[in-house]
């Protein structure tokens, strides 16, 4: 039996080609999922040491039930810094998959209201400064391009603490608060 030794250097030619194919392949996806999940697990944590000093504030209101305590704001009333967390909050949501960060911002939008979400999520969190003017701006207007009237007050955010500290609303957000703490 003669052994054909070209044949031999051509399947081991083309079986180190074949491998060195697939391990750039599987090297690459696994590189890939990696940084994917460590920019996921820095938007979470972004996001969690944003919203820590809220959902720590939403907890005392909740607990504070003296009868002497009114509710923490104004009802009419918007907030900057409300505006300054939802940019801080939704740009760190980047770091998210697609369907997570569209989630994310419908619960956003649900907690800081529509007009805070659709403001923050045209600035950097850098450009906070022109968030602020910018909100300044659409409540000189007062309409939006529609023609609606642009209410800066409609987040659940805002509601709960305007309202008292037993109130339903304060409940949901601190779940709402707790949930976008952690991604969802």
């Amino acid at each position: 039996m003669t052994v054909d030794w070209v044949t031999v250097v051509v399947r081991a030619a083309i079986s180190a080609v074949v491998g060195a194919v697939v391990s750039l392949i599987a090297v690459h996806g696994q590189t890939v999922r990696r940084m994917r999940a460590e920019t996921s697990e820095t938007a979470r944590r972004t996001i969690r040491e944003a919203l820590a000093p809220t959902r720590l504030e939403v907890r005392r209101y909740r607990l504070d039930r003296s009868r002497e305590a009114g509710p923490k704001r104004k009802a009419d009333t918007a907030h900057g810094d409300d505006l300054v967390l939802t940019t801080t909050v939704v740009n760190a949501a980047e770091g998210f998959g697609a369907i997570r960060r569209h989630l994310f911002g419908l619960r956003s939008r649900r907690v800081f209201g529509r007009e805070f979400y659709r403001i923050a999520s045209m600035h950097h969190p850098d450009d906070a400064a022109s968030s602020t003017s910018l909100m300044m701006v659409a409540m000189i207007r007062g309409i939006d391009q529609t023609g609606n009237p642009i209410i800066f007050t409609d987040g659940l955010l805002h509601r709960a603490l305007a309202s008292s500290p037993t109130s339903p609303l304060v409940r949901k957000l601190d779940r709402h608060i707790t949930r976008l703490a952690r991604g969802w």
